[in-house]
């Protein structure tokens, strides 16, 4: 099965992560066959723009994948997260990861694209098809869904999260002892307690005594240790302002 999203020579570009095409003002410039869900017949899927040559200049460096791409806390040109596509090539071997995870609040559906050459898709096929096996249709339906309302949905999603931040943060940052700073993107807030050096023991007391449940920073590395992770992604703001009401109270004890 494939659906074609776009079609005809283009220039790829992006759109706070998503890839579109636009017509090319000549055929020597580089060029894009189409953007394409790909699918392995009864298997899985991915979706991904499919370059129409590629000299396959450079090495692969990873898979990035910027699962908050369009959730980003700025304004203006800079509204998209950084990606390595505003510097790569159309020659340069590189394939980049993105999810439905948060821009889309599909976490957990495990779907989403690659922007990839096309001299590698045969063999990313393979990986999908003995590795994943398959992408329920029902979610890939809901990816969709999801690219087809992206330029309603995601805006209104950041400015959902804008609000959310603006509320949680300022009331961290006027706790004795609390150090934050303010996410430029994304979903969550970092914050360390002055003298709480231990996140997972911070973490497990805050839970027991007060009921506020946060991310201890040690589960992301040693680097983040100390640290704890707010996630304020909240229907209702108001329950953010509980909860720094109830980690106030915990520092009390």
């Amino acid at each position: 099965m494939r659906v074609a999203l776009a079609s005809g020579t283009g220039r790829i570009q992006r759109s706070c992560g998503r890839p579109s095409l636009s017509p090319t003002a000549s055929s020597a410039e580089p060029s894009w066959s189409q953007s394409t869900i790909r699918q392995i017949p009864g298997h899985g899927s991915s979706l991904a723009p499919v370059p129409a040559a590629l000299t396959g200049r450079g090495t692969l460096g990873g898979l990035p994948g910027p699962r908050f791409t369009g959730v980003a806390g700025a304004s203006g040109a800079r509204a998209c997260a950084p990606s390595f596509l505003d510097v790569a090539e159309l020659e340069d071997r590189l394939v980049v990861a993105h999810s439905f995870s948060k821009s889309f609040l599909m976490t957990g559906w495990r779907l989403g694209w690659l922007v990839a050459p096309a001299t590698m898709m045969e063999a990313l096929g393979k990986l999908i098809e003995f590795n994943t096996s398959c992408a329920p249709v029902f979610v890939q339906r809901a990816g969709l869904a999801g690219l087809a309302r992206a330029d309603e949905f995601i805006p209104a999603l950041a400015r959902r999260l804008h609000v959310c931040r603006d509320t949680l943060v300022p009331r961290l940052a006027a706790l004795p002892g609390v150090s934050v700073a303010t996410p430029a993107g994304g979903m969550y807030a970092f914050f360390r307690v002055a003298g709480q050096d231990d996140s997972l023991a911070l973490a497990k007391r805050l839970v027991v005594e007060v009921g506020l449940g946060l991310a201890p920073g040690a589960a992301f590395g040693a680097a983040a240790e100390g640290w704890l992770r707010w996630c304020f992604a909240s229907r209702d703001p108001q329950r953010l302002v509980l909860g720094v009401e109830r980690l106030e109270a915990a520092l009390r004890l």
